[in-house]
């Protein structure tokens, strides 16, 4: 598949791993499901998650598009609890997410 003919594949995993991380985000605010605006909002970005990576899904080799969704899904979310919530990340998990993204490079 070219280039041209495979960017909604890219744009599809690209969307669907940003609205996962904004859904671990939500459920975080969630607070284990008790607030219902939060819990709504981690809900309905579960389905379009799920949306967006079945469309995806069609475009890569499945080893590829795993590996690309999970581990850019934990890096954005290990950002987004650093960023947004102030959770501390100890050596060993910015040494992980090096080598996580080290991995993807090699994967692609």
């Amino acid at each position: 598949m070219s280039p041209i003919e495979s960017w909604p594949y890219f744009l599809g995993i690209t969307l669907g791993i940003g609205i996962d991380v904004l859904a671990n985000m939500a459920l975080k605010k969630s607070q284990g499901f008790t607030d219902k605006k939060y819990t709504a909002a981690t809900i309905a970005l579960i389905v379009c998650v799920s949306a967006c990576i079945a469309f995806a899904a069609g475009g890569f080799s499945m080893a590829l598009f795993y590996a690309l969704w999970t581990a850019l899904g934990v890096l954005g979310t290990a950002l987004g609890g650093w960023l947004l919530f102030g959770q501390r990340l100890r050596p060993s998990a910015w040494l992980g997410i090096a080598l996580l993204t080290g991995g993807i490079a090699l994967m692609s």
